[in-house]
């Protein structure tokens, strides 16, 4: 296991990855242009990071129940943490009420 201070931070990645649900069925993502990738690290010398993210997808044509879910992972590459897998380290559920979906131009 290598000390992370010496991992060079192109191995240290984390990304976001959206999707929406409908009905309790995926309505957009993980997939295709569901999924944003960020190129900040999590890591000892910076901690902390802001990032914004625009989310436009189809609305389902007809919703009892609609939730945009976060997920934040910490990506294993080459096996510096004693594997290949991604690992989630955060996960967020947003309700989003039938009244606030509203169709794109």
């Amino acid at each position: 296991k290598m000390d992370k201070a010496k991992i060079p931070p192109c191995y240290n990645d984390t990304y976001v990855r959206l999707t929406l649900r409908a009905n309790d069925k995926i309505v957009a993502g993980p997939s295709g242009d569901m999924v944003y990738r960020t190129d900040v690290h999590w890591d000892s010398e910076s901690p902390n990071f802001n990032a914004s993210y625009t989310i436009a997808v189809p609305p389902p044509k007809s919703v009892d129940s609609c939730v945009l879910t976060l997920e934040v992972y910490d990506v294993d590459i080459q096996g510096y943490s004693g594997g290949n897998e991604d690992n989630l380290i955060g996960k967020i559920d947003f309700p989003i009420i039938k009244e606030s979906i509203r169709a794109m131009p």
